[in-house]
């Protein structure tokens, strides 16, 4: 069977070109629809984000607003004036525990017929002791006596070591009045502390000895 084309190209061009053109209109409708979706996905997260910031901001001011209102302002201070009071009375403690170690480690090396005048306290837990005795020879004793006062590494390592005087050296001896000798010495104070850790000590001096 013959099929004749009954419309002329000119028309069927024009149909094709009609349908070209909206294919083209409909794509760029479709391009256009998704740029929008874009940019209001866009929007909408920049918006959700600046809420973000703005709830943070505002509890930030808040913790702010009560960290550093009066009240807490005035419970920090009383707070750190106890801290304060505190640290001073431990201090105090410990400075009264040592002076009454220190006393007692004397007077259990100082003789009878020897007498303490002065005490003086230099930087270095150094002590300048000035005293009276009887005799040089009780003087010579009482040094003796603070330089040998070292404790034993072999003490009971439940016990606590006593307090001890080392760097002693004599200073000066001389006649006073009524046939006493008045002198003066230095030494340090070396605090008590546990056996194990003074016996280690000792071990470890003594091996670093050739």
């Amino acid at each position: 069977m013959i099929k004749i084309n009954l419309l002329p190209d000119v028309v069927l061009e024009r149909r094709r070109r009609a349908r070209i053109k909206w294919i083209a209109n409909l794509a760029l409708i479709g391009w256009c629809g998704l740029v929008l979706l874009v940019l209001l996905a866009a929007f909408g997260y920049n918006q959700w984000q600046s809420s973000r910031l703005e709830s943070a901001r505002a509890e930030r001011d808040e913790v702010e607003a009560e960290a550093f209102s009066p009240e807490n302002v005035e419970f920090r201070r009383e707070a750190l004036s106890v801290q304060s009071s505190l640290d001073a009375l431990v201090r105090l403690r410990d400075r009264r525990q040592l002076v009454t170690e220190f006393t007692d480690a004397l007077q259990r090396n100082m003789p009878r017929d020897v007498r303490i005048v002065s005490l003086n306290y230099e930087t270095g837990d150094i002590i300048n002791i000035g005293g009276q005795a009887a005799s040089y020879e009780a003087v010579s004793n009482f040094e003796h006596a603070l330089k040998n006062s070292r404790p034993s590494s072999d003490a009971d390592s439940n016990e606590p070591l006593p307090g001890y005087f080392e760097n002693t050296s004599l200073t000066g001896a001389n006649v006073a009045g009524q046939g006493r000798i008045r002198f003066q010495l230095s030494t340090e104070y070396v605090a008590p502390t546990d056996s194990n850790t003074a016996s280690a000590d000792s071990g470890a001096g003594a091996g670093g000895q050739p």
